[in-house]
């Protein structure tokens, strides 16, 4: 399956919950650019290298292509004052999701600050219990 899910201005909510319970990061791009192709081979080693990724990492894109869902970006970066999405132009801009919040974002294609990121902000692997016969 394909790790990577383009969102609609209603999955955005969705995945600021799942951020709760999973590392989650979104590529935001403006819709005359489109989003970073060059990355997806990345991410999909990132999805086949991580033990149990369905459940453990959220990975998305989206275009902010009105003023509606740019506020509701905007409203999440509050904690993020280096970030001027009005001006990222066609650089890629990944925000990084825990708990809600947006916790660090990456300017531009860099896996190794994503791996950074990842490592740093990763859920752990939950093993069954194999006593624990629910």
């Amino acid at each position: 399956p394909n790790p990577i899910i383009l969102l609609t201005e209603n999955d955005l909510h969705n995945s600021i919950l799942l951020s709760e319970k999973l590392f989650v990061i979104i590529e935001v791009y403006q819709e005359w650019c489109g989003p970073a192709t060059t990355i997806l081979p990345y991410f999909n080693q990132v999805w086949l290298d991580v033990d149990e990724a369905n459940a453990r990492i959220h990975i998305a894109y989206l275009n902010i292509n009105n003023i509606e869902l740019k506020k509701k970006i905007l409203s999440l970066l509050t904690n993020t004052n280096d970030i001027d999405i009005e001006n990222q132009g066609c650089r890629p801009l990944f925000l990084i999701l825990r708990n809600s919040h947006v916790v660090a974002f990456v300017d531009g294609i860099n896996p190794p600050m994503i791996d950074f990121y990842l490592k740093l902000f990763l859920p752990p692997l939950v093993i069954p219990d194999k006593d624990n016969k629910e």
